[in-house]
């Protein structure tokens, strides 16, 4: 499917991917499940991406996230990989859960003033 979306197998995104799979998804038994699954089911998806313009750049984006991950694991290790990936979620829900508590205690100050 990734062929379809970047209209290559040469493409370079499409080469990260096929390495992320023979690196690290071929090697395990659940890895090849899920290969297998996805080559059993793609080729129906890769046929619809090939004829619309629309879905084409639409995949593209779906796949930015698969491509950067599988560019880090290929390129950092998985452990870097992982804190990246915790860093990349955890400070948001961090600076939320500030900003909640920050708006509780202002909104306690104004109910006080009252």
């Amino acid at each position: 499917m990734a062929t379809a979306v970047y209209c290559s197998p040469s493409h370079p995104y499409v080469k990260i991917i096929r390495d992320f799979r023979d690196i690290y998804l071929m090697p395990s038994k659940l890895g090849r499940a899920l290969v297998d699954f996805y080559y059993k089911n793609s080729p129906f998806a890769a046929d619809l991406i090939k004829e619309h313009r629309l879905l084409r750049a639409a995949s593209r984006l779906n796949l930015i996230p698969l491509v950067a991950i599988s560019y880090s694991m290929l390129h950092f290790s998985p452990i870097i990989t992982s804190f990246m990936l915790f860093f990349i979620f955890a400070i948001p829900i961090f600076f939320v859960g500030f900003y909640k508590r920050k708006a509780n205690i202002f909104r306690m100050k104004i109910k006080k003033a009252e």
